[in-house]
Formats: structure tokens, C-alpha cells, sequence
């Protein structure tokens, strides 16, 4: 008799149940022949939450035969995958499905759901219908931005008159290891940010530095003194900024 399973899952980023705008999110789908008999017909729907995400023709692997953004739920399909692969699916066997999306909104509860409907044998025997979903959170990323100035009266609150300090290093990290950062950019200067890494920015001339497209989560800020002017201690103490 024609059985057959469908497995969804998150590629990247890995084991992340928060998703933020701007980055992507890759999916797997992996479809099963777990029947006795070869499918000769097996078509794939992925459904997905078009408030959060986007879809870009032609970029899943192998291409979609059609797919919208613009209806609720999003919609990306294969008429039938033993078009697609140029086989059959013999029992045991199973294709392949790589469906990336841009995340470019916000939701709370965010989907994307694999269904295998109406896929059949050689004998035209049609198998179960089958379906496996992903869920997960789309949020707005964090930012930390602040300023290194001339602290007159040492009250660490600036003031007119006491002037930013231009090209000075200022570095950012996330104590808990088991929680790294995410790959993110830094806003001043363009620099990739590795999972658990140290990045740095340069202040402006006006002293502001800035950090954007970050996990939300706890972060520490501190200045190289070695790029501070002569003879100017912090009266933070490396507190953060």
C-alpha cells in the first residue's frame, strides 16, 4: 500500500525559536516513501506566514512550480516532485527540499507547514495525507548605541559644552556563552559579527558609536583606553556606556 511521511525543519539559524527582520531563515523538507509500492505523483504545498515572511522566486531547491506572497498564508508548491527529481519514489527513498525566506515583519506566531496531498502509486492507489510544521517568533532586532565625551565634572551624564570624542574603539560582547550573538552588522562600520565573537566600532566624529541588528539579550560595552587621547582616564570605570 502507498504511504508516505513529510519532515519539516529549521536549517538556519539553528536551534532558534525568535527569528529577526532582516536575516534569513533556510527550511528543510525532507519527503519519505515509507509505502510498499513506487509513488508516481507527489506533490508538495508549503504553507507559510506572509506577515513575517518573504519568499524570492526561485530560490528554493529544486524550483517551486508557483508560489505567493500576497495571500494568508503564503504559499510555495511543487506540482509534483517526481518531475522536479526525475524519478520516481521507490519505497524507502525520499526527496529533498531546501525553501529559504527573507524574515521582513513581525509576528508573534509565526509558521511554516509541509503537506503531502494526493500523492500516489503505479497502481493509482492514493496515500494519506500528510503534513509537519515549524513555529517560531519574528521580532524587531535591538540596538545599543551611546557616546564617549570629555566628562568635565565627572557626573558620567554628558553636558553642553563637554565635547565627543572622535575615533575612539569601543567593543561590544555577550558574557553568556550560552547565549551568543547572532551574526548581525555593525551600524558605523560595516563589520560581520561571528556567533560568541568581540566586535568593535569606531566613534564618529561627534563621539557616538552604534550597534544594530542584535538578539535581543544582555550585552557589555567597553572603550580601548589605549585609543583614548593622552592623559584621559574613564570616569565610567569600563562600566557600560
Amino acid at each position: 500500500a502507498p504511504a508516505v511521511t513529510v519532515a519539516k525543519t529549521m536549517l538556519s539559524p539553528d536551534n532558534r525559536s525568535v527569528l529577526y527582520v532582516g536575516e534569513q531563515v533556510t527550511f528543510q523538507m525532507v519527503v519519505q516513501n515509507t509505502g510498499s509500492t513506487t509513488l508516481v505523483y507527489a506533490p508538495l504545498a508549503d504553507e507559510f506566514d506572509s506577515q513575517c515572511l518573504t519568499y524570492s522566486a526561485k530560490s528554493a531547491n529544486p524550483d517551486e512550480s508557483s508560489y505567493s506572497n500576497n495571500t494568508d498564508p503564503g504559499t510555495v508548491d511543487w506540482f509534483d516532485l517526481t518531475l522536479s527529481n526525475g524519478i520516481d519514489l521507490a519505497p524507502g527513498q525520499r526527496f529533498t527540499v531546501t525553501l529559504p525566506f527573507d524574515v521582513t515583519g513581525v509576528s508573534d506566531d509565526g509558521f511554516n507547514t509541509a503537506r503531502v496531498a494526493g500523492a500516489y502509486d503505479t497502481h493509482g492507489q492514493v496515500a494519506a495525507t500528510v503534513s509537519d510544521a515549524v513555529t517560531f517568533t519574528c521580532a524587531q532586532p535591538a540596538s545599543i548605541s551611546g557616546l564617549v565625551w570629555k566628562d568635565v565634572d565627572g557626573d558620567q551624564a554628558p553636558q553642553v559644552g563637554e565635547p565627543g570624542y572622535a575615533s575612539v574603539v569601543v567593543s561590544l560582547t555577550q558574557p553568556s556563552l550560552s547565549a551568543p550573538l547572532p551574526s548581525t552588522r555593525v551600524a558605523l562600520v560595516g563589520l560581520a559579527l561571528a556567533p560568541t565573537a568581540t566586535v568593535t566600532d569606531t566613534t564618529d566624529a561627534n563621539g557616538n558609536y552604534a550597534f544594530s541588528n542584535l538578539q535581543p539579550g544582555v550585552y557589555l560595552v567597553t572603550v580601548d583606553r589605549n585609543t583614548l587621547p593622552p592623559c584621559l582616564l574613564l570616569t565610567s570605570d569600563d562600566d557600560p556606556l
